[in-house]
């Protein structure tokens, strides 16, 4: 009797698939919510992108012009998913312009600090004398 079977089934063994199915089509609704607000945001997300950070869209259209310059096939399907997931990609650019915004903020130049007048002090440090005994 060394070997046994194990039936993890149970009674229901199409439960795990029908939880698995479940669980996709709760994951595809709330992404397809998502994604309709964003669509609905988008202009908004637009407008700000292009008071905060032109340049960074513009960017974007070089890298994009670069790509289909250089490889005509994945540079269309990749403007293609751009025009396709437009909420998703200005949502990205607009998070990137925030960031830069606020790092830029943050690397204001300190004002200039007055320097403290100092002496310098003589110091002898006594040393001890070497013993040609030391090195051998």
């Amino acid at each position: 009797m060394i070997y046994r079977r194990f039936h993890t089934a149970g009674r229901f063994p199409m439960l795990g698939l029908l939880l698995l199915g479940l669980f996709f089509l709760l994951l595809f609704f709330f992404l397809r919510l998502v994604f309709v607000v964003l669509f609905y945001l988008s202009p908004v997300m637009l407008v700000l992108l292009l008071v905060l950070n032109a340049g960074l869209l513009l960017d974007y259209l070089r890298a994009l012009g670069a790509r289909i310059r250089e490889n005509p096939g994945a540079g269309l399907l990749q403007t293609g998913l751009s025009l396709l997931f437009l909420p998703f990609v200005l949502a990205y650019l607009l998070s990137q312009a925030l960031i830069n915004k606020q790092l830029k903020a943050s690397r204001k130049p300190e004002p200039e600090r007055e320097w403290t007048a100092f002496e310098e002090l003589e110091s002898h440090i006594p040393r001890k004398k070497t013993d040609s005994q030391d090195f051998v």
